[in-house]
């Protein structure tokens, strides 16, 4: 994976500001456009634009697989058909509004979905965001609205304007990262990433709130083996651990500063994946009890055996939950 990783690095393409990430807690560096990049205006994307909602009035379940983005209603977990197919479709994120955000690993581009569209197959997405190779994993900002999204060895962030998606700023680390997995914002705006590097398995950075450039290193009082799904469970952050071959651990975390003190973790039995979603009391993540092809419904923290299972006909990657308002 680390030669892979580093041939990525050199024919990553940067469509705009690239940061260098250089050390603990420190002011990010400003580097010059690279080649034909210089004075390059950033990109605005086109503005939303309303599109059939036949589900609006019912939250909404998105499951990515190898190559298609299931929609089922949340929680009955009833199947309303397809977003349609794509090349890997990774993790994904929603906003206030519903809209879902999904990442297109093979295409280098974020594909936004109105919420209550997602039961047409084929549906017209009412965003397409250019990304860095490889785009993984995304989420919000709850503060601002604007989107992050993890590719190999770095992070993007785009601002979300009046006229649409406008950016990205990005965030690397090229002679330390060989692979940023996944992301998470709190609930003050700041940003939460893991990657593998060249030093540690598994290294935890985040970035702070206000535009102020400034990143921290999280050292953590628990180890793992390779960067997995985090998300913020609006007290905590939730990291998770799949180096067991029947379940998954998701440890939560109280972070102070630059130090990360476990709390709790929830056994997620029959788990199978790294990213999952958090919804209140439940916790959601691919794999159960009928095999990799499925999602498990667990209670959240208490974990234990899946409390439902929803069948899906791909391998199951990523999952995330929309709000129907």
């Amino acid at each position: 994976m680390y030669v892979i990783a580093l041939l990525m690095q050199r024919v990553a393409a940067y469509s705009a500001v690239v940061i260098l990430l250089s050390g603990c807690t420190a002011p990010l560096t400003q580097l010059g456009a690279l080649g034909s990049m210089q004075n390059r205006a950033p990109t605005t994307y086109p503005l939303h634009r309303p599109l059939p909602q036949s589900s609006s009035g019912q939250d909404l379940l998105y499951v990515s697989g190898i190559d298609a983005v299931g929609v089922y209603s949340y929680p009955k977990g009833k199947s309303l058909g397809l977003l349609g197919t794509f090349e890997s479709p990774g993790g994904m994120c929603v906003d206030r509004s519903g809209n879902a955000f999904v990442p297109i690993y093979y295409d280098g581009q974020v594909l936004e979905f109105a919420h209550g569209d997602a039961a047409f197959a084929g549906s017209t997405p009412i965003a397409t965001i250019a990304t860095a190779n490889f785009p993984r994993d995304c989420s919000i900002d709850p503060t601002t609205g604007d989107l992050a999204v993890t590719f190999w060895d770095g992070v993007q962030i785009f601002s979300n304007g009046s006229t649409g998606w406008r950016g990205p700023q990005t965030y690397t680390q090229p002679d330390g990262t060989y692979f940023v997995y996944s992301c998470a914002y709190d609930n003050s705006g700041n940003l939460f990433f893991d990657a593998d590097t060249q030093h540690s398995p598994f290294q935890l950075t985040e970035l702070l709130a206000g535009g102020s450039g400034t990143f921290t290193t999280v050292s953590l009082n628990q180890g793992f083996k390779s960067p997995a799904g985090i998300l913020w469970d609006g007290t905590y952050l939730a990291v998770a651990d799949w180096r067991r071959r029947h379940w998954t651990q998701v440890y939560r975390f109280s972070i102070q500063g630059s130090t990360g003190t476990e709390v709790g973790s929830t056994k997620l039995v029959g788990g199978k994946g790294t990213l999952f979603w958090i919804q209140g009391s439940t916790i959601i993540s691919p794999g159960s009890d009928r095999g990799e092809y499925g999602v498990g419904f667990w209670k959240y923290p208490e974990g234990g055996r899946p409390k439902k299972i929803v069948s899906f006909h791909d391998g199951a990657a990523g999952v995330a939950v929309s709000p129907g308002g």
